[in-house]
Parts: C-alpha cells; structure tokens; sequence
C-alpha cells in the first residue's frame, strides 16, 4: 500500500479550493443543500461537534469552490444558474481576541470597531469575487461607477472614496482600511489611546454592498449575496456575538448569513447596545447537524462508502475498473454470529481443561447464599445449565437463571424449566415458545461474548465495517479517525487490507482502542472545562461498564442512561453541558417518558466512539434510570467519593443477585432498569 494515508483528515480549512471539491460527496438527495439552504431569505446558525463537515459545507458553496465545478462557464452564468454568491470568511481570520478591552467604559468603542473591521473582511473576500466575476464574463458590461457610486453614500470619507473609479482599486482602500485599524490596535498597547475615526459605521458596507451589486449588473436583482461564517466560537465575547447578530437582524433580506460552530459556540442572541434579542425561526434558522446527520440512518452508510471509495482513488489505491465492484467492508474480518459465535469462541481458545473463568464464578456466588439455595442443589443448577450446551447459551443461561430466581420459587425447577426452554431453541430457534429465549439472547449476546473475552483476557473485539459506522454516529470525522488507524497499523505491519488480505479481528481491535484513547484524552484538550468533562463521563463509563460486565447484567443495553433534570446540581448540570459540548456524550431530544408521571426525563449516552477506551457495546437499547443521588454523583465533580460508594454497592447488588442485603433492599430507588 501507498504510504500517504489516505483516510488521513486534515482540517477542511487546510485543503485548497480544488481538495474540497475532490474530496466532495453529497450524501442523498441535496441533502446538503437543503442544510445550507443558500438562497433562503433567513439566516441561519449551523452547529455541530468536531467532524461533522461544518467547514467543508460552508466552503463548498463559496464561490471560489463552485467556480471550480465549472470550469467552461463564466462567473456571471455561474452564479445566475446558483442563484446566490457565497462569500467565506474564517472567524479565526479576525483574531477577535484583539478587540477585548476591561475597561467597561471602552467596550462599546471596541465593539464597534471590531464590527468595522469584519465589515472590511467580508467586503473584501467579497470583492475578490467580484473581480473573478468581471474577469471571466467579458461579454456582459458591468456598471462600476454605479456600484461606487451607491458605496460612497455610505463612506464617511467622500473625498478620497470619489477617486477609486475600479473594484481593484476599491480593494486597496479597503485594505488601506484594515492596516488602519491593525496599526491603531498596535499603538493602543503602548498609549492606551485608540486615534481612529471609523470610515462608515457597522453595517452600511457589508450589507448594504447588496444594493450596490443589483446597479453593478441587472443578474444580482435575483441573486441572494451570502456571508459563509466559520467557527464563530472564535468570536470569544459577547461584544463579538453582538455584532454578529446585529448584522443577522439588520440584514434586511438583502444580505444573509450562514454561520457555523461547535455546539457551545453561540453565547448570545442580542444585538449591539442591549436590543432585541434575535428569535430562532423568526430572525434565524437554527441547524444541529449531529443530529440531521443521525437521521440518515441506513443512508449514511452509503454515503460512508462512497466518500471513501473517492478518497481511495484520488490516492489510486483502487482502479477505475474495480471503482463500481468495490465493497470497503470485504477490506475487514468480521465476527461471524453463526452456530453461536462458535468461530470467535474458537478464536478466544479458551482453555478446556478446567470448568470455565464464568462457570466457577457462577459456583462461587451461589456458595454464598447457603441458607437460600442448599450446597447439594449448586452441582445440579449448574449441570441443567451448562452441560452440552454451545459456550454462549451456556453464560446465556446463567444469566437467564439469574433473572428467573426467585426464593419463592424452587431453584431446581428454574433450571430445569432453562434447560428444557434452551434445548428447543437449539432445536428449533422460531419455535414460538422460544420466543422469549430468543429475544433475552438477542439483546445480551454482545455483552455476554464481551463477558467471555474479559474472563479470558482477551481484548473485548471490535471489528467490521459496520461496526466503525455504528461508533461513527455518521460523523465522518470519526469514520475517517478508525480507518486511519487502521490504516497506519497496517502500514507498520507492511499489510494491504485494501486489496489482499482483509484486516485481522485483532488489528481492528487495536485500531479502534487506539483511537479512542486519542479522542478521549488528547483530542479534547480545552483547558478545565473539558477536564471535567473527562472526569465526570470516566465516572459514567464505570457505572456502565460495571453493568456491562456484572453476573445479572442490567436489562438494557449500558451505554444510555436517563435522569430527571431537576434533581442536577449546578456543578452536575454544568459538567454534563460540559460533555455535550465536547461530543463525550449525546442527548436524544425525545428523553425518555417517566414510568410514574407524564414528565419527560433527560436521556443521553456516550459517544460509541468511545466505547472502546471502557470495553463498552456501541448499540443502544433501552436506558439506566439514575436516581437524584446517583446521578449527582455521577456528574457533580465535588462528590467523588459518593460515586465510590454508591458504585461499590451497585457492583455488589449486580454481582450478587442471589443476596437479600438489607443494606440494598432499603434503596430501592438507587437504581432502576427498564
């Protein structure tokens, strides 16, 4: 294989105008399209965690990428079949940091300059358009002197402005503009007076240039002029966001904006000098793309096979001539679920010659309830349900004898009925009396082969194409994230999974680990807030893990939980914005219907992503129930110590299913499954 990966992910702010083409796919049906919405009257925020594209979106519909997709046409035609001009600008560009003051008497001056400022960025990025625009389209006549004329209303400094007579040349001015500002912020570090007299006052260029562009040339009457934002959480201060919004509500339909960020980046709605807040679905649009990605479902998959059978040939890893033939997930061994998982449990090769790791420890519990269960009875539980019975229906079993026990009942019969119920199944698996057998199978099987794989210290496997989608949460960051591991492993063990032989279960296992430590500890460095958020979801991860691999392994599948959001404390409720800002966690924005009243309870989960770092599943089904106590401690960063002893006492209560500990039996509201 070529040693440049090819599923290496650069930032899109790093690729040139022709990468974001190239590496381009649409996902299904406009679908894109339809997020950016570019010809839309209203504004719109577009937010999303890291990877989910915002940038390669917004730089896709600027007008310096679309020129590229048509190469014979003039820029006019081009914008005219768009029917907009999108202008790009990275916050970052602005180094906003610069327009801060703590004088509070001051701020309204940085304020507006700041505001001047961008209106020069833009306006500028704008004008190279423009002049692209009247370079390539020499068969239409432009009216310039007419733009500048309609500008020059706007210009507080006439006398200099009536001499620029091209855009080139009002280009220079406005760069003439900006090293004005630049060198009095210079100069203020040394003598704390800024000496600046703004040339228009905020808003009269940028937005207001819409008006100048319908006299430059009749096409513009039908073009919509949009401003293409990125990364606004770059604009640290509510000051920055102010102006932001100003520009939004005072836009006029002339001019729109499409703006885009983390999920924590918008920090205001209101506009410059305490005015109306701005109102979503009124005076904007507000996306979550995370959650737009998730709703592909099946879609997504195609998409991912897609973008990366594209990456694939622009390195020329694969032929044209085998472009439609191929199939990514041949390039991956994968766990067989035939016959019982009998391939993988033979993988495992576990050691035969002495009862089984889950066997005797299944023994030793039962040992500690002797007054419940008597000693002669354990040999015969343990005899109905394990002997010549497939490994996995084996701790199946136990597991299913740990959730039919009851001290009323007669232990022997709990068995017996088990192994009668498992015999049939084997026998014949769509019987309907199986029906419920199968269904318990269904949901544990996962969490009860990683069970095995623990007690045999094995890694717990992670391998499939379908299973770096499922952990993706269809952001393609992510994807892109395990295939590159992948691939980087399989260079340094001179392997080409590509088109030989596919990738070993073990290597999978190792890249998706390793990528998930990186995404957890190194990736998310942002200083103490996302400290905390480290620390409180490794809180979350323990529970859930410690459910994961308990005897009487909780009903649902450990990776959701729910809570009542009044019972947060202000550190918890802080932790767990926390978490979702840094994608460590997701919420469903339908929470989860309480069992006792008609309230909706917050419901969130980890990032499958992450699931490897604690040997967790990546489906979900169902949730864990957190009472107020748990929860606190789970979230609230102050209380360590209390999570210590509320998850010791869940492990024992998990552990122990047999045991009437009066201790549990007095909490009853400590923990609930579904």
């Amino acid at each position: 294989m070529e040693n440049s990966n090819p599923f290496s992910f650069s930032k899109a702010s790093d690729y040139t105008d022709e990468e974001i083409n190239t590496f381009w796919v649409d996902i299904d049906d406009d679908f894109v399209r339809k997020i950016i919405d570019p010809t839309s009257k209203k504004s719109s925020f577009i937010l999303g965690g890291k990877g989910t594209g915002k940038t390669h979106l917004l730089r896709h519909f600027s007008y310096a990428s679309t020129k590229l997709r048509h190469p014979n046409l003039s820029g006019l035609e081009i914008i005219r079949n768009d029917g907009f001009v999108g202008v790009f600008l990275r916050a970052n560009a602005l180094d906003a940091s610069r327009f801060d003051t703590s004088n509070e008497n001051e701020k309204g001056k940085w304020q507006i300059l700041f505001a001047i400022f961008l209106e020069l960025k833009l306006t500028e990025n704008l004008l190279d358009t423009l002049i692209d625009i009247e370079r390539t389209s020499t068969d239409y006549k432009f009216n310039t002197k007419g733009l500048l004329e309609i500008l020059s209303f706007e210009i507080s400094q006439e006398t200099y402005f009536a001499q620029i007579k091209s855009l080139e040349e009002l280009k220079i001015w406005l760069k003439k503009a900006s090293k004005k500002i630049n060198t009095a912020i210079n100069n203020y570090a040394f003598t704390s007076t800024l000496d600046l007299i703004p040339p228009f006052t905020p808003g009269s260029l940028s937005l207001k240039f819409k008006k100048a562009l319908d006299e430059w040339h009749p096409v513009f009457k039908d073009i919509s002029l949009v401003y293409l934002i990125d990364e606004i959480e770059n604009f640290y201060s509510i000051e920055h966001q102010e102006v932001i919004q100003s520009f939004i509500r005072y836009g006029e339909g002339m001019t729109t904006f499409r703006i885009s960020g983390r999920l924590y980046a918008i920090k205001t709605y209101s506009t410059i000098g305490g005015g109306e807040e701005n109102r979503e679905d009124v005076e904007f649009k507000k996306i979550n793309l995370d959650e737009k990605l998730k709703e592909l479902g099946a879609k997504y998959k195609n998409f991912a096979n897609n973008f990366i059978k594209q990456r694939l040939c622009v390195k020329k890893l694969i032929p044209l001539n085998r472009l439609e033939s191929f199939n990514i997930e041949d390039c991956f061994e994968s766990i067989k679920s035939s016959n019982y998982y009998s391939e993988f449990i033979d993988f495992l090769e576990l050691d035969s010659s002495q009862p089984h790791v889950f066997v005797q420890n299944f023994r030793s519990t039962l040992l500690k309830v002797p007054k419940l269960i008597a000693t002669e009875e354990i040999d015969q539980i343990i005899d109905l349900l394990t002997s010549n019975f497939p490994i996995l229906l084996q701790k199946h079993n136990i597991l299913r004898f740990c959730k039919d026990y009851s001290n009323k009942d007669s232990v022997i019969e709990v068995a017996k009925n088990i192994n009668q119920i498992c015999e049939l199944y084997i026998e014949n698996p769509k019987d309907e009396k199986c029906k419920s057998y199968d269904d318990s199978y269904s949901h544990w099987s996962s969490n009860l082969i990683a069970q095995l794989c623990r007690e045999n210290r094995k890694p717990v496997i992670y391998s499939g194409f379908d299973t770096f989608v499922k952990m993706s949460s269809n952001n393609p960051r992510n994807l892109l994230s395990i295939l590159s591991n992948a691939y980087d492993l399989a260079i340094f063990n001179n392997l080409d999974f590509i088109n030989k032989a596919p990738l070993s279960i073990e290597n999978q296992t190792k890249s998706v680990l390793s990528n998930s430590k990186f995404i957890f500890e190194q990736d998310s460095n942002y200083g103490r807030p996302s400290d905390i958020a480290q620390i409180v979801v490794d809180r979350l991860a323990s529970l859930l893990r410690t459910a994961r691999f308990a005897l009487n392994i909780p009903e649902v599948s450990p990776l959701s939980v729910s809570f009542i959001d009044d019972d947060l404390s202000k550190n918890a409720k802080l932790a767990i914005q926390s978490a979702l800002n840094y994608s460590f966690i997701f919420e469903t924005s339908s929470g989860r219907p309480d069992r006792n009243s008609e309230r909706i309870n917050r419901k969130i989960y980890l990032n499958p992503i992450l699931s490897p770092k604690w040997d967790l599943p990546i489906g979900r089904r169902g949730d864990i129930s957190l009472s107020a106590e748990l929860v606190n401690a789970i979230f609230d960063i102050e209380k360590g110590n209390e999570f210590k002893v509320l998850l010791t006492r869940l492990d024992t209560k998990w552990n122990n299913p047999f045991t009437r500990d009066e201790l549990l039996l007095k909490q009853p509201d400590l923990f609930s499954n579904d």
